[in-house]
C-alpha cells in the first residue's frame, strides 16, 4: 500500500514540475516581449522629445537601455549607448544575450553561420570554431528553455533559422520577420 502512495506522490511531483517548467518558459518569453516593447517605447519617446535627432533613420539605430544610475537626489537616470552601425555587442554579456541582441537588432531569423560571421567581427581573437561552438551551445540551451524557436523557410535550404518565439502566430512566422530569401539564393 505504501508503494502505491509513493508512486502516486512521485507522479504528482513530476506533473507539478512539468507544469512549473512550462510556466517558467512562457513567463520568460513574455518578459522578453515586454522588454522589447519597453525599449521601442523609450526609443520613440527619446526620438520625439529630442529636437536634435531630426529625421535620422530610426531603423539604423540601436539603443541599449540596460544601464541605469541613481543620481544624488535618488531618482533614476538612464545612460544610453547609441550604436549607429550595428547591434549592441557587449563583450561582458553571455552568448545567449548576444544572440538575443542580434536577433532583436535585425528583426529577422538568423542561421548559425550568420551569427558566427557577425560575432567574428567583434571577437577577432576567437577562432571561427570557438564562436561556432559557443553559438551551438547557446542556441541549444535557448531552444530547450523556449526562448528561441526554429523557423523552417518555405524554400529548401541547408541549416536552420532561429527566431524569437514572439515572432510567431502559432507555428507561422509573422510577415514582418520573414527574411529576404532572394538575397540568400543569389550565388
Amino acid at each position: 500500500m505504501s508503494d502505491l502512495n509513493e508512486k502516486q506522490i512521485l507522479k504528482q511531483l513530476k506533473e507539478k514540475l512539468t507544469t512549473l517548467l512550462e510556466q517558467e518558459s512562457k513567463a520568460e518569453i513574455e518578459r522578453e516581449r515586454r522588454t522589447t516593447l519597453i525599449q521601442k517605447a523609450r526609443l520613440a519617446i527619446d526620438l520625439f522629445s529630442d529636437s536634435t535627432t531630426g529625421t535620422e533613420d530610426v531603423f539604423d539605430m540601436n539603443i541599449n537601455f540596460s544601464k541605469f544610475n541613481l543620481n544624488s537626489a535618488g531618482s533614476v537616470q538612464r545612460e544610453t549607448e547609441i550604436n549607429l552601425n550595428g547591434f549592441d555587442y557587449t563583450k561582458g554579456k553571455t552568448w545567449k544575450d548576444k544572440i538575443k541582441n542580434y536577433l532583436t537588432y535585425t528583426n529577422k531569423p538568423a542561421t548559425i553561420s550568420e551569427l558566427v560571421n557577425e560575432f567574428k567581427k567583434h571577437e577577432p581573437n576567437y577562432t571561427q570554431e570557438r564562436i561556432n561552438g559557443a553559438m551551438n551551445n547557446g542556441i541549444h540551451a535557448m531552444l530547450k528553455k523556449g526562448t528561441l524557436k526554429i523557423y523552417t523557410p518555405p524554400v529548401k535550404m541547408k541549416g536552420y533559422y532561429y527566431a524569437n518565439p514572439t515572432w510567431f502566430d502559432g507555428e507561422v512566422l509573422k510577415e514582418e520577420h520573414i527574411p529576404d530569401f532572394k538575397k540568400k539564393l543569389v550565388w
